[in-house]
């Protein structure tokens, strides 16, 4: 369907901009391990965060074709970082995949292009190496830009395990540091909930109000008495994947100081799709409050 639609110059060129927008607009991990992305042509870290984080794809590929490209150039408006140069430019094909978009699979025998960190002229054509890589554009197929390489002799199986231990690691990472700034975490019943006034604009988040009945604390003050939380009540696209209470819920909620919403009685507001666990999680969030996660080394 993907590949159907992009046949299309017109939409191949819009998309161009909105995914260079969105590649650019990535955000490094938060932590003590958030850092420069390492340049890609220096030697492999032990950690492979950085890569990770930054990369839609990370697969084994073989070099098919130097300072070539599988798609036309982008227009001037489709390239603000100016990095189409096809002296930095190789056609590979998929060896084997570790990490890909659900809606961008890398078909076994399909040909796509990496837009490198050095040029093109240091590989040879029938090479094999780990591609860590991020979108440029979607046409008849991907064109990618480096965040990270890995020589081939590193065994697949090992690069996998450690690719997916760092997923893992990075959704570890932002709910611990989402629980570590929050004034509490606690496990609570909805018991009411009030529409705000508004909603005041179809693209800002709709602020209505909900009483929680504490049951236990995981992190902060504990306390006994009911809590009044600030929540997102609208389905508008920036906020449409924050918590929306319900009487009844039973949850996790991780509350955060209220700074954002200027009503009088702000104190405690979910602001972000971490900001509510199930109940199963409670074990996990325990373990990750009692040890901070670690990234795996390769």
């Amino acid at each position: 369907m993907v590949r159907r639609l992009l046949v299309d110059a017109g939409m191949r060129a819009a998309l161009v901009a909105i995914l260079v927008v969105a590649a650019c607009s990535d955000s490094a991990p938060s932590g003590p391990d958030a850092s420069a992305t390492p340049d890609a042509a220096t030697a492999a870290p032990r950690s492979l965060v950085e890569w990770v984080a930054g990369s839609a794809f990370v697969f084994r590929a073989k070099v098919v074709e130097l300072e070539a490209a599988t798609e036309p150039a982008p227009p001037d408006f489709g390239d603000p970082e100016h990095l189409w140069n096809l002296e930095n430019m190789i056609v590979v094909e998929p060896v084997r995949v570790s990490l890909e978009p659900i809606e961008l699979s890398l078909v076994a025998g399909s040909h796509h292009t990496v837009i490198l960190q050095t040029p093109a002229r240091e590989l040879a054509v029938g090479q094999e190496l780990y591609v860590f890589g991020r979108v440029f554009m979607i046409g008849t197929s991907v064109v990618m830009v480096e965040v990270g390489r890995l020589e081939s002799d590193l065994p697949f199986d090992r690069v996998h395990q450690v690719v997916h231990e760092t997923e893992r690691y990075l959704i570890d990472r932002a709910l611990t540091d989402r629980m570590l700034i929050a004034d509490r975490v606690i496990w609570a019943t909805v018991t009411s909930v009030e529409a705000g006034p508004g909603p005041f604009s179809d693209e800002g988040p709709w602020w209505w109000s909900a009483t929680l009945e504490p049951r236990r604390t995981l992190h902060g003050p504990v306390e006994i008495d009911p809590l009044v939380v600030h929540f997102d009540g609208s389905a508008n696209f920036c906020c449409y994947d924050w918590p929306k209470l319900h009487v009844g819920d039973q949850a996790l909620y991780l509350l955060q100081p209220d700074t954002i919403t200027g009503l009088p009685d702000a104190r405690f507001v979910l602001a972000n799709a971490l900001d509510q666990q199930a109940l199963t999680e409670e074990l996990r969030l325990r373990s990750l409050l009692a040890s901070q996660p670690v990234p795996p080394l390769l």
